[in-house]
């Protein structure tokens, strides 16, 4: 089963999502994050950076400038890839 039946999704707003040129909204970010068994913030994180801001982020996506929106999207689509890799070669 891919990501996209996964999540209830069509494959092409998958593609769009991995691509950058569409941003989930929340509800489809935790439905991803549902479909790889991870917490939703792992989409994000940047496990290069050790600090860790959440009492600074206000929790709506549309308050974030477009290019920050895609350069989020652009490390999703990466996470994604890599946690679909990962689950299909543990399973």
């Amino acid at each position: 089963m891919n990501l996209a039946e996964r999540i209830d999704s069509s494959t092409n707003y998958v593609s769009e999502i991995e691509m950058g040129r569409k941003f989930p909204s929340v509800e489809v970010i935790e439905r991803i994050a549902g479909a790889l068994n991870i917490d939703a913030y792992r989409l994000f994180k940047d496990d290069t950076c050790e600090a860790e801001n959440a009492d600074q982020n206000s929790g709506d996506l549309r308050d974030i400038p477009v290019k920050i929106r895609k350069t989020i999207a652009k490390n999703l689509s990466r996470r994604i890839i890599a946690a679909i890799d990962e689950t299909f070669i543990l399973n």
